[in-house]
């Protein structure tokens, strides 16, 4: 993409930002929380344990500035009101935006 287009799809991603972004925190492995705005996509998957025990998690994924977390990572948190994710994946970056896939485990939320 040139200069024209990479400028375009920023403009598009901060208006995007500004209509669906939402407060939540982000906190680097071993960093402290700091307060930025993301686009949240949530869902729900039934994944395989680890060493055959069954787990259940969530998955999400989020957009969130370049600028507001320059390096976004695996096992990274951000926390939505009072449920905490980790990136399971950082999917990659276009436009001045991060778009990375979240999971939590859900296990301590069912009832039996």
């Amino acid at each position: 993409m040139g200069a024209v287009e990479d400028a375009a799809l920023e403009r598009a991603n901060a208006d995007q930002m500004a209509r669906h972004g939402e407060p939540v925190e982000w906190t680097p492995q071993g960093g402290e929380p700091m307060p930025i705005t993301a686009m949240m996509s949530y869902g729900e998957v039934l994944d395989g344990g680890r060493q055959g025990k069954p787990m259940v998690s969530t998955s999400a994924e989020a957009y969130v500035f370049e600028s507001d977390a320059p390096n976004i990572g695996y096992q990274d948190t951000i926390s939505v009101d009072a449920q905490t994710w980790t990136v399971a994946k950082v999917v990659g970056k276009s436009g001045g935006m991060w778009h990375v896939e979240l999971m939590r485990d859900i296990r301590p939320t069912l009832k039996r």
